[in-house]
């Protein structure tokens, strides 16, 4: 069975952090969803989200 995971990131890192885990659970046929959360890519200005902002981004 295909299961689909959505990998958060936790404060100070991106999507990237979930890159190995990620690699296992697509080699095992699964899809997976790591995001960068808002304020946390390259170049973004984290002072301009709140958590709020976060919240509403992952829902």
């Amino acid at each position: 069975m295909t299961e689909t995971f959505v990998l958060i990131s936790g404060a100070c890192h991106s999507g990237w952090t979930w890159r190995l885990v990620a690699e296992r659970l697509r080699t095992a046929g699964h899809r997976v969803l790591a995001p960068d959360l808002p304020g946390l890519a390259d170049g973004d200005d984290p002072r301009r989200h709140s958590l709020a902002d976060v919240g509403d981004f992952v829902v």
